[in-house]
């Protein structure tokens, strides 16, 4: 399911719209210092899932990330990017131009082609990750945010232990949020795994015992802000060193979010000319109001 409701994305622009701060670096009172960029990084792999209140197969792929992110404390990183319910934030119709996926719930590990092909379903997912863990990493990232009146004030670190020379290479930055809920056809989630489901109920599945239509359900690893354009912002291969550092600053109002469940997800990737052509090198997750040292 696709929507494209210009009205309303307006209007988010214009009122509620993140932006970029260079100028303006987050306070460090009460909070841990950056430390110099090490010599190396720990790998870390983004599951990006595709996903929908409507779609009854979807429960199926929030609980193989959650099995994902279990069995890899620390070097995992989920984001549900939902669309066509209230959770939508349009990435999905701008990562679907360029990836084609066309399947609820498929998924992206690392924006990486694994077996030929970026968008995976979920079957797939757990062997794609531990492919990209085995990579090693040449960059890491630092994070540390803060509250700043109405506002969430972010700093996003880049440190690299290799240089390079060519490639096209750019920083996103995700506001992500656990435990969203909410009423009605927007929030309640379908289940096909339900024994009360026509569709595809499962004995033994973890939603079998649950009602056909989960209202009151918690989502988790919600995208809720894209703090950077869609693409990211560049990042120059002149400023990809041995050693050196690339900060940025940005900031947003978390209209309508609960802030003591978000978290900040930042990762840098290679773009491409083709949807095989994209890479995410490494990316770091911490929670508002923290800081979160390279490692």
């Amino acid at each position: 399911m696709k929507k494209l409701v210009l009205a309303l994305a307006m209007v988010s622009i214009l009122f509620n719209a993140c932006k970029k701060d260079d100028t303006a670096p987050v306070s460090t009172t009460g909070q841990a210092t950056i430390e110099a960029v090490p010599s190396s990084f720990t790998k870390k792999a983004l599951v990006e899932e595709f996903t929908g209140a409507w779609c009854g197969y979807c429960v199926d792929g929030a609980y193989k990330i959650e099995t994902i992110l279990n069995n890899n404390p620390g070097r995992v990183v989920g984001v549900a990017i939902h669309d066509g319910d209230g959770m939508e934030t349009g990435l999905f119709t701008y990562l679907d131009g360029i990836f084609n996926c066309t399947g609820f719930p498929q998924g992206m590990v690392s924006r990486f082609p694994y077996q030929g092909s970026t968008c995976l379903n979920r079957g797939s997912w757990t062997s794609a990750v531990n492919t990209v863990l085995a990579k090693t990493a040449f960059c890491g990232l630092a994070l540390k945010s803060n509250v700043s009146g109405d506002s969430i004030k972010v700093e996003v670190h880049c440190g690299f232990d290799t240089t390079l020379t060519s490639g096209a290479y750019s920083l996103v930055v995700y506001a992500v949020e656990n435990n969203v809920t909410g009423t009605g056809n927007n929030y309640d989630q379908h289940n096909y795994y339900s024994s009360a489901s026509t569709v595809s109920p499962t004995p033994g599945h973890p939603y079998y015992n649950l009602p056909e239509v989960i209202t009151g359900y918690h989502h988790m690893n919600v995208l809720r802000k894209i703090l950077t354009p869609n693409a990211g912002d560049v990042v120059s291969t002149t400023s990809i060193i041995k050693g050196n550092e690339v900060i940025k600053n940005y900031s947003f109002k978390p209209t309508g979010m609960n802030q003591a469940q978000l978290r900040i997800v930042a990762f840098l990737q290679k773009t491409g000319a083709s949807s095989t052509s994209y890479e995410v090198l490494n990316v770091q997750e911490s929670t508002v109001g923290s800081t979160k040292n390279w490692d």
